[in-house]
């Protein structure tokens, strides 16, 4: 593959997800207040559902990466940006976590083309 295509392919749109694991599932449920789904497993089946409906349909040829999160994290990025601690305030901060890092990924690249 051509450097070319290689970063085209790169230029792709990217759909980021958040990653919980089991391990601090409860303390984003807490944070949360509750509005989850009460087990892990009800969670990461609605998540591979939505990854799955916006993966297949909407960005066919893009791509879907999922971002761990910690529950560190979120608290710090709702405190900073003034968001509640909702499941879009961890939405987004999933896509600016995955975007910063997939941006930085292709300016390295690029940086050692030219």
């Amino acid at each position: 593959m051509s450097d070319g295509l290689h970063l085209v392919e790169r230029a792709m749109p990217s759909f980021y997800f958040p990653k919980l694991t089991a391990d601090n599932y409860q303390t984003f449920r807490r944070l949360m207040n509750n509005n989850m789904p009460e087990t892990f497993a009800q969670w990461k089946q609605l998540q591979t559902s939505k990854r799955d409906e916006h993966c297949l349909h909407w960005y066919p040829y893009g791509s879907c990466i999922d971002v761990e999160v910690t529950p560190d994290e979120f608290s710090h990025y709702c405190a900073a940006t003034g968001y509640g601690c909702t499941q879009q305030a961890l939405d987004s901060l999933a896509f600016e976590k995955g975007a910063q890092k997939h941006h930085k990924s292709i300016t390295a690249h690029i940086g050692d083309r030219f």
